[in-house]
């Protein structure tokens, strides 16, 4: 599977197709050394290779069916596997792309090709504790800029971010920069991110809005936008165009049966 293919799939799929390319070559190594040794007459050596194979069997269960999925729950495994089938086997995606594309068109003062935007849905992980399942977020559409964002598929920690802070509070959030250097100090003290995890951000944006996703009352994701220009959220957002856009991509997904 060709590289651009493999990096359009969810971080757990992809591991998984590693895992069991890795499998497949070891077990048919082990399978050839096995089938020379055995016409060798070398059969205390065989044992070697037919005990690689079985291994080669069995890791690539354990590692793709246990160990790639032990972090999410099985409701959640089930929506992921759900959004992989439906966003890239339908027009699913695209339309989503649409509808934030003429969401941001409809934002007033600004100049829109300045604008990326994306769609994050709620699933919950299972962190490292004890504690349980707890709500988080995946990126399940590109940014609506291609050279502004990062790539889908993108599982976030809630308790960062403006995102994140758009989950916790189930409700519109925005923050402006000045500069570089005040997105980089903020993006530390302000929304819990660490150094590092900053410098790989697009770091080119200052204005951010998120906007939850509500089905009913309960929220079951984000809408996120940001700007290169300064000072444009939240002025230039259209809360009914929020609302109307967001209730568009919730009949996206319905139809879909992804929620």
């Amino acid at each position: 599977m060709p590289p651009s293919i493999l990096g359009d799939l969810p971080r757990r799929q992809r591991y998984r197709v590693y895992a069991r390319f890795v499998a497949i070559l070891a077990g048919a190594l082990g399978a050839y050394a096995f089938s020379v040794l055995v016409q060798e007459n070398e059969y205390l050596w065989a044992v070697i290779p037919a005990v690689v194979l079985a291994l080669a069997t069995v890791a690539e269960f354990a590692v793709t069916d246990l160990l790639l999925d032990k972090r999410f729950p099985p409701e959640s495994a089930a929506l992921l596997d759900r959004l992989q089938q439906k966003l890239t086997t339908t027009n699913i995606h695209d339309a989503i792309v649409d509808s934030l594309n003429n969401c941001v068109r409809g934002f007033r003062g600004c100049d829109p090709s300045k604008i990326s935007s994306t769609l994050h849905l709620r699933v919950d992980v299972l962190p490292d504790s004890d504690s349980g399942a707890v709500p988080s977020l995946i990126q399940v559409s590109a940014y609506t800029r291609k050279s502004l964002g990062g790539r889908r598929w993108r599982v976030l920690n809630p308790a960062v971010g403006l995102v994140g802070r758009c989950l916790r509070l189930n409700d519109i959030v925005w923050v402006n920069f000045r500069d570089r250097s005040e997105y980089d100090h903020r993006m530390v003290s302000e929304f819990g991110f660490s150094s590092d995890e900053v410098q790989r951000h697009t770091t080119s944006a200052r204005s951010y809005l998120a906007s939850p996703l509500r089905d009913e009352k309960q929220i079951v994701g984000v809408l996120y936008f940001f700007s290169t220009e300064p000072q444009v959220f939240p002025v230039a957002a259209d809360l009914v165009e929020l609302e109307r856009t967001g209730q568009d991509v919730l009949r996206l997904l319905r139809v879909a049966r992804i929620l």
